[in-house]
Parts: C-alpha cells; sequence; structure tokens
C-alpha cells in the first residue's frame, strides 16, 4: 500500500513504515480535555490549552497549503514550538495519563508531525470513524453475524458498497454489469468517475 495510514496508537499498527503511520490528533484532544474537565487541576488545563493552539495553527497550516498549492514552509518551525509546548505541559501535568501522553509523544513525534511533509495527511482519523459508523452501528444493534461466512459476506457488501459509493458510481448500476463481465471471464472493474 503507497498511501498513508492514521490510526489511533493502538500498539499492534507499530509495524506500518514511519513514512506512511500518521497518527491522529483527535485521540490527544479528546485525553486533554477529558482530564482536565474530571481532575481541573491547571497542569491539566494547560495541557488541553497547548493542544488546541497546536491544531489550531495545524488547521491554518493545512488550509494555506491547499490555497496556493505550495507547502507554507515558513509556519513549520512555529508548529514545531508549539509541539514542544504540548510535551514541556505534560511533563508538568497532575494526571499520568497527560504525562505518559507527553512521554508518548515525544517518542513518535514523526507520526503526529507527518502532515508538515504530506498535504494529504490529515489532522485527525475522523473521516474514517464516520465511513465506519454504520456498519458498527448496525453490528451493535442486530448483535452481528450468524457465523464466520455471515461476517464475510457482510465485510465484502460493506467494503463494495462504499468503495463504489466513493468512486462517484451506483451500485446498481455496477452490479449488473460486473455479473455480465463474470459470465465471459472478464474482471469486474470500477469505471473511473468523471468529472
Amino acid at each position: 500500500y503507497p498511501g498513508f495510514v492514521m490510526t489511533d496508537g493502538y500498539t499492534a499498527y507499530n509495524g506500518i513504515p514511519a513514512d506512511q503511520h500518521a497518527g491522529c490528533w483527535a485521540h490527544n484532544l479528546r485525553k486533554a480535555r477529558d482530564a482536565w474537565e474530571v481532575h481541573k487541576h491547571p497542569e491539566d488545563e494547560a495541557v488541553f490549552i497547548a493542544v488546541t493552539r497546536f491544531l489550531r495553527g495545524a488547521r491554518w497550516y493545512q488550509a494555506s497549503w491547499s490555497i496556493d498549492g505550495e507547502q507554507p514552509v515558513a509556519h513549520i518551525p512555529l508548529l514545531k514550538r508549539f509541539f514542544r509546548a504540548i510535551l514541556a505541559a505534560c511533563q508538568h501535568a497532575k494526571t499520568r495519563r497527560l504525562v505518559t501522553m507527553g512521554e508518548w509523544l515525544a517518542r513518535q513525534q514523526r507520526r503526529y508531525l507527518l502532515f508538515l511533509d504530506h498535504e494529504a495527511v490529515p489532522l485527525t482519523n475522523n473521516q474514517a470513524e464516520r465511513e465506519l459508523r454504520g456498519a458498527v452501528i448496525m453490528r451493535k444493534t442486530s448483535f452481528g453475524t450468524r457465523n464466520a461466512n455471515g461476517s464475510d459476506t457482510l465485510a465484502d457488501g460493506w467494503t463494495l458498497t462504499r468503495s463504489i459509493h466513493k468512486r462517484g458510481g451506483n451500485l446498481f448500476e455496477f452490479l449488473p454489469r460486473a455479473f455480465r463481465d463474470l459470465e465471459i471471464g472478464i474482471i469486474p472493474q470500477l469505471q473511473p468517475v468523471t468529472p
């Protein structure tokens, strides 16, 4: 896979090459906000403020890149300074979870700053979470499928349906064509989306 993979920090993903592995900032923001709201320590609030400031600058950085098509490199030192401010605030946090978060960010700095070098890397995995929400809700309300074959069929169906939708296609146009192609020995292909 030649693209980027964004994860939430789960260690099972650590085998992904560093130049393809982005970290989700939404998870760090949530940790900082939750710690501040629960414990009300000013030191924890400082972490939340530092993460918020960093993300505000990062969003502006990404928007600037998109407008003119060139990387706004002049702002990278400022964002790196904001990142170091998060690490410093985490060191003084009262909640152990935030101290651990700072240690993690320091070790995985490349992962969380990958968006600085690649316009295609988002700051959060919110889009992926939204894409999965329908399937997750269905699984929770229906208690899943009755066997492994059903689970595989459901997973393949969701993948096919979402892929066609993302490419601007129509499932009801694709399926008849795919079955016809399979019947004559052609591997079905999604047609490119025409602008």
